[in-house]
């Protein structure tokens, strides 16, 4: 006699011949792109020098852009382009190359103001004068740090790296071990080590029970545990800070030519 009662979801197995083709070639593209961009991020990348460095560009007539603020930072996500923060009257100056390169230094104080509240321009500090020399230089008055065909190629690589990558996980086959979610706070990881993470993990080797994966969003086949959307924000934020500790240590140990920032 057949019972009618409540029908708990069910999974069926997919097929993998298309999941075979589909993960190498992601996964692989992912990390060419990767190493492409963290090629030419490092050569790109602004780096501390000193008075006479700048001098020496500026014989040379390699100085293309220049832009003074108060501090340099590095772009907020993967990809982005370092930029200047504080306003134009800061004692720091930055300016790229002709080879690609971003430079800066801290050009010291301002130059003394007189008694009307007016800087003295016929007596400058020389390092002061440094600004002036580097914005004749470029010979369009400072407008700001233009980026390099070489800058611009490793934002651009790491944005096509992470839109692949997104196009891999939202609509591709379902992750094995995390969710959709976990992987995306993971790639949010500094250097795009998270996107390499996921890469390893999901698409590098697959995993046999990635032909299990459940039709239905939320149903999860006997014995499949994968790491949720929180796991994946706290792993990223204590990844974060561990990986900002471990560069300004090897910065310290190596040197900023070595690890720019």
């Amino acid at each position: 006699m057949m019972s009618f009662g409540s029908v708990a979801p069910c999974w069926r197995p997919r097929s993998g011949e298309g999941r075979a083709r589909f993960t190498p070639t992601v996964g692989g593209f992912v990390v060419l792109l990767w190493v492409s961009w963290a090629m030419l991020a490092w050569w790109s990348a602004p780096r501390p020098v000193d008075a006479d460095q700048a001098r020496r560009d500026i014989a040379a007539g390699a100085v293309t852009s220049v832009e003074t603020g108060w501090g340099m930072r590095s772009g907020d996500f993967w990809g982005a382009p370092p930029a200047m923060q504080g306003d134009r009257g800061g004692s720091m100056v930055a300016w790229t190359t002709k080879s690609g390169r971003v430079r800066y230094t801290d050009a010291g104080p301002q130059d003394p103001v007189d008694q009307s509240g007016n800087r003295s321009v016929d007596n400058p500090r020389p390092q002061r004068r440094l600004i002036a020399d580097l914005t004749s230089a470029v010979g369009r008055g400072g407008s700001g740090i233009s980026l390099h065909w070489i800058g611009f190629a490793a934002q651009s690589t790491a944005v096509v790296a992470m839109v692949v990558f997104l196009f891999a996980l939202v609509p591709g086959p379902a992750p094995v071990h995390g969710t959709r979610w976990f992987w995306f706070w993971i790639s949010l990881v500094p250097y795009g080590l998270g996107v390499l993470a996921w890469v390893g993990r999901e698409r590098w080797r697959p995993d046999p029970r990635a032909a299990l994966a459940p039709r239905l969003p939320g149903v999860e086949a006997p014995g499949w545990k994968r790491a949720r959307g929180y796991d994946g924000f706290l792993i990223g934020i204590g990844l974060g800070i561990a990986l900002t500790m471990l560069t300004y240590v090897l910065r310290w140990i190596l040197g900023p030519g070595v690890v720019p920032g």
